[in-house]
């Protein structure tokens, strides 16, 4: 049978989730691509060394061996630099990263940015770390800005107004040094440490408000920091690439020439970050032990409490969304205590922000979770919370608001018009999920439309291998709505959209259940949707405990004469959906049963 997926304000289970049954749900977490293996056992080591003290956040490492010969030309680039000339800004940073004691001499730059940073407010001490800065690195852009409000504040505007053309000089090399992000799309930008990142971000108006390293495949080492334009805006996340940097401390990385091998080498120096207390690394850490065996829970939390402690919003949703996830295993005596305490952190994200806690927390409740006292101002809230979330443009705020116009409430009365707003302006931006949820929005109104806006969006998506958009053109094609009526080419979209990947539970249900239940005779195929199913739930134990795709399997063995069989697997999946109380599944599922008992098979209008 076709998924029901949850309401907007069904139990949470994730920092960032509550989509509506018309959205797809192929949205999954992935931990960092770097080595799981080796990734887990290096960073363990990295936790445990990180129980003994460690040194201080500014302390200077061991000397390590320089990150490649300097440029022939270094001593002329050193002058150009120090003129104010930044044309070949990347060449000197390679060649400042080759000189000796390149560990100490980073270490003392991103203690004196950060301490930078933090006086601002007090531009007479600016001078003498402004000129240090510059000493240690002269092309630092927070040497630069420094000394730009320390002669602002003395009033000599000349070499005010020469040390601010400079910074933006610096600013812009940097971004325009910068590689197309994971995605393609977003560019990253050319970093050196963390306290050079954060003087871009302040020179852009940012507030950093958290941090996390990410190792993308390729052998790559990023610095992600989410940060606050202002009261009334959306956080933005600037991402640095920070390579050069790793490389020039990981000799082992720099040797390497695979992509995998120079992978294998960042739980060395993600562990030493982490030993100097750096915050990106006790959040990154944290996460990836998460991502693992849960026997490493314990050790990931206390990282992320400690990240929490520094004020890293990163580690607040994740120590938040690691709350949630322990919900269904938490004693019935222990919830209470629990949701109270994944409210206070939503709270304080929310305050600072963040788009993800105030739909998390709107979700929270708007549920029955918190108890019946103050429930009808709490959901008041919480309708208000997805609103500000989905006002900032948050994607998922907007699709959980637009299920709720949709369904109606007390507090949000039905309006089928405005949900459809929402849901474009969630999709215009391009979010494959939201314009998933465009269409299949409209295809379940009675009648099914769909305007030229989502038949394109579907094609695109189709084009680029989406396997839902896949699954949605092929069911058009076979109905002959809004697509001419081909059966052939339906069945050959369904192959394709499995093929994508056939241990994928959602595709290959939605494509199982339709070739073994349609009403259109000639498209029917049960003995391909068996084995369809049968090999997904064979490499799947998640998806083996699914009511729905357990109903599906049952339906397919039903349509080849296997009603013994078809029996059985129905009466596992309804004694699932009787213990999660989801009585809606059950009574489907009971009626579904009864029909195999009588050797008949199921047919219904799909999709």
């Amino acid at each position: 049978m076709r998924p029901k997926h949850p309401r907007a304000a069904s139990i949470p289970t994730r920092a960032v989730s509550g989509r509506p049954a018309w959205h797809s749900s192929r949205q999954a977490r992935r931990a960092p691509r770097a080595g799981r293996a080796a990734l887990l056992l290096g960073l363990l080591l990295a936790v445990a060394g990180g129980r003994g003290g460690g040194a201080s956040p500014g302390a200077p490492a061991r000397v390590m061996p320089a990150a490649a010969p300097a440029p022939a030309d270094y001593p002329g680039l050193l002058a150009r630099v120090q003129e104010g000339d930044f044309t070949r800004l990347e060449d000197f940073r390679r060649g400042w990263l080759a000189q000796p004691d390149t560990a100490a001499r980073l270490a003392r730059l991103n203690e004196l940015a950060q301490q930078a940073l933090q006086m601002f407010d007090q531009p007479l001490r600016l001078g003498a770390i402004g000129a240090a800065l510059l000493d240690v690195y002269p092309a630092s852009l927070a040497g630069q800005m420094a000394s730009a409000a320390y002669y602002e504040r003395v009033t000599n505007t000349e070499d005010a107004a020469r040390f601010a053309q400079r910074a933006a000089a610096i600013a812009a090399a940097m971004a325009a040094a910068g590689t197309a992000g994971p995605d393609g799309a977003t560019p990253t930008v050319r970093g050196l440490s963390h306290g050079e990142a954060n003087a871009f971000l302040r020179h852009r108006g940012i507030t950093p408000l958290g941090s996390i390293y990410g190792a993308p495949q390729g052998g790559t080492l990023q610095l992600s920091i989410i940060g606050s334009r202002g009261k009334d805006e959306a956080l933005v996340t600037t991402t640095f690439d920070i390579t050069d940097t790793f490389l020039a401390l990981a000799p082992d990385a720099r040797a390497a020439k695979a992509p995998t091998a120079r992978s294998a080498a960042m739980p060395r120096y993600v562990g030493a970050r982490l030993r100097q207390g750096d915050s990106a690394a006790r959040t990154f850490v944290a996460m990836t032990l998460l991502a693992g065996d849960r026997h490493y829970r314990n050790s990931a939390i206390g990282l992320l409490q400690q990240a929490v402690s520094d004020g890293n919003l990163y580690a607040r949703l994740l120590l938040v969304q690691s709350m949630l996830a322990d919900y269904a295993s938490t004693s019935a005596e222990d919830r209470k205590p629990l949701l109270e305490a994944a409210v206070r952190q939503l709270e304080q994200a929310t305050a600072a922000g963040s788009e993800a806690a105030m739909l998390e927390l709107g979700r929270l409740q708007l549920s029955d979770l918190l108890g019946e006292e103050g429930a009808a101002a709490r959901r008041a809230e919480g309708i208000a919370h997805v609103r500000r979330a989905a006002a900032l443009g948050h994607v998922p705020a907007m699709l959980v608001l637009a299920g709720l116009l949709v369904e109606g409430t007390s507090e949000v009365p039905k309006d089928v018009a405005l949900a459809t707003e929402w849901l474009r302006k969630a999709a215009e931006p391009g979010d494959a999920g939201a314009r998933i949820a465009y269409a299949r929005f409209q295809l379940a109104q009675a009648p099914p439309t769909l305007d030229a806006q989502g038949l394109a969006w579907l094609r695109e998506l189709g084009d680029a291998g989406n396997a839902d958009a896949l699954f949605m053109i092929g069911s058009l094609h076979a109905r002959g709505e809004h697509l001419p009526r081909d059966i052939r080419l339906a069945r050959r979209i369904f192959r394709d959209a499995v093929d994508i990947d056939p241990k994928a539970p959602e595709t290959v249900n939605n494509v199982a259940w339709t070739l073994t239940v349609s009403d259109i005779p000639e498209l029917r195929d049960p003995r391909r949707a068996l084995d369809m199913m049968t090999t997904m739930m064979k490499s799947n134990a998640e998806a083996a405990k699914h009511p729905a795709y357990l109903a599906t399997w049952a339906a397919a063995h039903a349509a080849v004469g296997r009603f013994e069989r078809a029996i059985e697997l129905q009466e596992d999946a309804l004694a699932r959906a009787e213990q999660a109380k989801d009585e809606e599944t059950a009574k489907v599922l009971r009626e579904h049963l009864e029909i195999f008992r009588r050797g008949e098979t199921i047919t219904e209008k799909v999709p």
